[in-house]
């Protein structure tokens, strides 16, 4: 589902580089749950962003179902975010003085998922329910406690029904009992979508997660598979899906472009096709303008 090729962050600020990632190779599936770990600095952020499509790559290809998402344009990374990612922060994100409901819907409103203001609130009360918030559903957030704003920030991050959920430490600012439930809840997500999960304390996350990566210093110095995933046939979804024809022309020439020897082979066919063409048009040609004997 998500593949990353050699890929690197540089962050440079005067004369200073630091690199952030260095040639990070990985393969994630759907019904995984990842816990990315490594010290404060190590990339783990980085990483998150990159997949997300919140940042763009110094070096190297990210691909989504096949999709290289480093060619996307700002409009097209949009498109991609708003429908096929959740995102789970550790200061929540969420707006106080907005209830319960109304943070939840806020993504549906950016989406193109054809579903309409109807279909949208329905699938939000949805949501409060399976996140245990039918008592809070008309609160304000600030009325809330930390794991409530926490569920609450889960229950925003799959109003668009994403395949991939991101989650930055999701439980860093949350007590022992909050977080083991946020841990459960995010499991029993991860049965159908690609939860991926910064963590510092992988003991919190150890009897759930299905695979350990570490990050140190930039690179994956571990990735450790902790439960084997049953084989399962997945049709891979559609990241042009909301996109214009004239924006999927433009991103399948940057496809092209970006494959020097595919250019070069698909010039070469043409060339060949074009002159054998030429030759028999000359033939027949000349042949038409020659006298009946």
């Amino acid at each position: 589902m998500i593949e990353t090729q050699n890929l690197s962050r540089k962050f440079v600020s005067g004369k200073t580089a630091l690199d952030a990632l260095i040639d990070v190779n990985l393969e994630v599936e759907e019904g995984e749950l990842v816990a990315l770990v490594g010290p404060s600095g190590s990339g783990k952020s980085t990483l998150l962003n990159l997949i997300g499509g919140l940042d763009y790559p110094t070096e190297g290809s990210i691909f989504i179902n096949k999709k290289d998402i480093s060619l996307y344009r700002d409009k097209e990374l949009s498109a991609y975010r708003n429908s096929k990612v959740g995102f789970i922060f550790q200061e929540f994100n969420l707006e106080p003085f907005l209830t319960v409901k109304k943070n939840i819907l806020l993504p549906s409103y950016f989406s193109q998922n054809g579903k309409n203001r109807g279909e949208m609130e329905k699938e939000a009360d949805k949501l409060i329910e399976e996140v245990e918030l039918s008592a809070k559903k008309h609160n304000k957030v600030y009325e809330l406690s930390g794991g409530q704003k926490q569920r609450t920030a889960i229950a925003r991050a799959f109003i668009n029904r994403p395949k991939i959920v991101l989650a930055d430490e999701p439980t860093g600012n949350l007590d022992k009992e909050s977080s083991q439930k946020i841990i459960e809840l995010l499991k029993e997500v991860s049965e159908d979508k690609l939860v991926i999960m910064v963590t510092h304390s992988f003991d919190h996350v150890k009897a759930y997660a299905t695979r350990r990566i570490r990050l140190f210093d930039g690179e994956i110095s571990e990735d450790k598979v902790l439960k084997a995933q049953p084989e399962r046939s997945v049709t891979p979804s559609t990241l042009t899906d909301g996109m214009r024809f004239k924006e999927q022309l433009y991103l399948a020439f940057k496809n092209l472009i970006s494959a020097p020897k595919r250019l070069g082979l698909m010039i070469a066919i043409s060339l060949f096709i074009v002159g054998i063409f030429s030759l028999a048009y000359g033939s027949y040609v000349q042949a038409s303008s020659m006298p009946n004997q």
